[in-house]
Formats: structure tokens, C-alpha cells, sequence
């Protein structure tokens, strides 16, 4: 009886030794990034519900004020569409931070790897989610700027003569970019929003790589244009890629560092 209830004493040793070994601070640190990705999370699906509304308020315009350049319509609406197409973006991204942190937390605290194992993987992706966090104001900041434009357009065309409304309205439509064209006949036949990238800024950021080997930035499509950051690309271009100043919508680099 004594010699049966040494194998149950030594696993109780174990157990306690492994619960003993594991940073509790460390386990502390990690919660409070994953609740500061959820509260990322909501506001960029915040962002998202915005440019979208944006979208469609822009899409109620006049035929004249989309089809004349001088009103800069393609300009907002362009940028709105690459907000709603980045922040649709970041989310997915961060999400697929987020479950490899919890992942190798659970891990962690089941005493199945130790913290030097996780610490260099876990740093980079907990500097990811700050990047994250951070992009947020830049956000509001882009869907602020895009309403004001679009609003002064709006007036700049009710100010506009009769005569120039006119010739305007006669004016051929703008063609839109094929990312855009495929996400709103995805929307129409009740499909999920095309894979098609926006190109330039709003790019899809740092997401996992199909293996899980880590954080991979994603490639930016297009080709550099002459806009410089903040400001809205001419209509049709493409705006250039960031590398992350003021009023662009960027993922945090892979290795953790700010831009």
C-alpha cells in the first residue's frame, strides 16, 4: 500500500514543479496582448463598417460628379474602398497572430515547452500586435480625411453651374479597377468579397504563412505612384506602397520593429 502510493506522490511532484516553473508575469503580459488585439479587432471592424458606409453614400452621387475628374471623385472613392479592403485585411491577419500566441500559450502552460523555446517567436508577435494596435488612429484618421474630400466635392458640385452639371453628366463614366469591380459583383451574387487585392498601401499586412512558420508580410501590388503618403493617389493610379507614415494604413514589419 505504501509502495503504491509513491508513483502518485512523485507525479504530484512533478505536477507542482511544472506549475512552479512557469512565469506567471510573463503568462500576464501575454493575456493583456491578446485582450488588446480583441479591443484592435473591434475598432477596425469599427473601420471597416465605416468606409463601408462611406462607400455607399459615395456611390448615391450624381452621374456628373463621378464622371468629371475635376471633382476628384475617384480619388475618395478609391481610398475608401482600399480602407474598407485593409481593414478586412488586418483583421484576418491579426487573427492569425493571435492563434499562434494562444497556441504556443497553451503550450507553454501546459509545461509542454519551456519559455526560452517561445520567448525570441512570442516577442515578434506580441511587437505585431502593438504594430496593430497603433494602426488603428491612422484609420480614423484616413476615414475622417476621405468623408471631408468627399464632402467637399459634394459641395463644390452644388456650387457648379447648371451648364458644367450638364456637360458633365454627358461625360463617359469612370472605369473602375478590376479589385473593385470583382469585390462588388462578389457582393451582388452573395459571395464572399473577392481574394483580388487592393494595390498599394492597404495591402494585405503581416499574415501567417499557410505553414505557420511565422509572421510573412505580404506582397504590394501595383506599381509606385507619385502620391506622397497621406494624400490621395490621382484617379486610376495606384497609389504607392508605405512604409507606414502618417495617414496610411500599414502592417507592423515582420521582425517586430516600428517603421
Amino acid at each position: 500500500m505504501k509502495n503504491s502510493a509513491l508513483p502518485l506522490f512523485a507525479a504530484f511532484l512533478l505536477l507542482l514543479g511544472a506549475c512552479n516553473s512557469i512565469d506567471n508575469a510573463y503568462v500576464e503580459q501575454i493575456q493583456n496582448s491578446l485582450n488588446k488585439a480583441q479591443e484592435t479587432r473591434a475598432a477596425f471592424e469599427g473601420g471597416q463598417k465605416q468606409s463601408a458606409d462611406l462607400v455607399g453614400k459615395m456611390s448615391m452621387a450624381p452621374d456628373g460628379l463621378k464622371n468629371n475628374p475635376k471633382f476628384g471623385y475617384m480619388d475618395h472613392f478609391l481610398r475608401v474602398n482600399q480602407i474598407q479592403q485593409g481593414c478586412g485585411s488586418m483583421i484576418i491577419a491579426q487573427d492569425e497572430m493571435v492563434a499562434k500566441i494562444q497556441a504556443m500559450l497553451d503550450e507553454y502552460t501546459d509545461g509542454k515547452v519551456k519559455k526560452d523555446a517561445i520567448l525570441k517567436d512570442m516577442e515578434v508577435l506580441l511587437a505585431n500586435i502593438d504594430g496593430y494596435a497603433e494602426r488603428v488612429s491612422r484609420m480614423n484618421s484616413m476615414c475622417e480625411e476621405a468623408g471631408k474630400g468627399f464632402d467637399k466635392a459634394m459641395a463644390d458640385w452644388n456650387a457648379a453651374p447648371a451648364a458644367e452639371k450638364t456637360a458633365s453628366a454627358a461625360m463617359p463614366a469612370p472605369a473602375m479597377p478590376d479589385w473593385i469591380a470583382a469585390r462588388s459583383t462578389g457582393a451582388e451574387a452573395g459571395q464572399p468579397a473577392s481574394g483580388t487585392a487592393a494595390p498599394g498601401a492597404l495591402a494585405a499586412p503581416g499574415a501567417l504563412s499557410p505553414a505557420g512558420g511565422g509572421a510573412q508580410p505580404a506582397a504590394q501590388g501595383g506599381q509606385p505612384g507619385g502620391a506622397s503618403p497621406g494624400t490621395l493617389a490621382p484617379a486610376g493610379s495606384t497609389p504607392p506602397p508605405s512604409a507606414g507614415g502618417p495617414g496610411t494604413l500599414t502592417a507592423p514589419k515582420q521582425d517586430g520593429k516600428k517603421q
